[in-house]
C-alpha cells in the first residue's frame, strides 16, 4: 500500500494491514494437542486491527511521549478488554497538557492488564539505555495506595533475549496528577537494547483475580532520562 506523498511526489510502500493481521492469525496452531475452542477465541480476541493498521503505516515513535501531537498511538492495551485511547485532559490542575492517555481496566479484565509499546511496530528499538536508565511518567489515579509497575524487556515468545526488569512505585494521592520515577540503573546493562516498555497501573500480584471494579487512569509525559 502507498504511504503519504511527500513534497517531491514520492511515497513509501508498506505492507497492507491485512498482512499483519494474518500473521497473527497464523501463529495459532489449531492442531496442537490440547487446544480448545476457548484457546481459539482468546487468540482471535487479542488480534488488534488498529495495531495492524499502525504496523502497515510504519509508525515510528520515541521518547518522550507527550500525546499532544501524536495522531496515532504507538501503545496497545492488554488483556481481556482493557482499553487505551488519547483523550482531552479532564484534570488540568497540576498538568496543563491538552491531551493525555486514558487507560481503562474494565470489569473482568486481567488483573495484570496494562499497556505496552512493542518494537515490532518500528524499525529501531524504542529504548536505548545510552540515553538514560530512568523513566518518569505523570499519572492521575482514582484512588491512592495503588502500585504502578514499569517493565522493560527484550524477550521474544520463546524466552530468548535479555532478561526483563521492572520497578514499582506507589501512588499516594487520588485524583491528582503525580510524577513517578522508575530508576533501572542498578538492574540493567546500558549496553543492552530493550525493545519493549510496559506499564501496569494498579499492579497487584497478591490478588490475581479478574478486575472486580473498573477504573480509569490518565497518563502523560512518559520520558526517559
Amino acid at each position: 500500500a502507498k504511504g503519504p506523498t511527500d513534497s517531491r511526489g514520492l511515497y513509501n510502500l508498506y505492507p497492507r494491514a491485512a498482512y499483519y493481521a494474518l500473521k497473527e492469525v497464523h501463529q495459532f496452531n489449531p492442531y496442537k494437542e490440547g487446544v480448545t475452542q476457548k484457546d481459539l477465541n482468546q487468540h482471535f480476541k487479542k488480534i488488534n486491527s488498529k495495531d495492524s493498521v499502525l504496523r502497515a503505516q510504519g509508525v515510528k515513535a520515541s521518547f518522550p511521549f507527550t500525546f499532544e501531537e501524536e495522531t496515532r498511538l504507538p501503545f496497545k492495551a492488554f488483556d481481556n478488554g482493557a482499553t487505551i485511547e488519547k483523550v482531552a485532559n479532564s484534570n488540568l490542575t497540576g498538568n496543563p497538557s491538552t491531551s493525555v492517555l486514558e487507560f481503562s481496566k474494565v470489569l473482568n479484565s486481567a488483573w495484570y492488564s496494562g499497556f505496552v509499546f512493542d518494537d515490532m511496530l518500528k524499525s529501531t528499538p524504542i529504548i536505548d539505555l545510552v540515553n538514560g536508565t530512568t523513566f518518569t511518567l505523570k499519572i492521575c489515579a482514582p484512588k491512592a495506595g495503588i502500585n504502578v509497575r514499569v517493565k522493560i524487556e527484550d524477550m521474544d515468545a520463546s524466552g530468548i533475549g535479555n532478561p526483563p526488569f521492572y520497578v514499582d512505585q506507589t501512588i499516594t494521592t487520588a485524583n491528582e496528577w503525580v510524577t513517578l520515577t522508575f530508576d533501572f540503573g542498578s538492574q540493567v546493562d546500558p549496553s543492552h537494547t530493550y525493545k519493549r516498555i510496559a506499564i501496569f497501573p494498579d499492579f497487584d500480584d497478591t490478588n490475581q483475580v479478574p478486575v472486580q471494579r473498573g477504573a480509569t487512569y490518565l497518563i502523560d509525559d512518559i520520558t526517559q532520562h
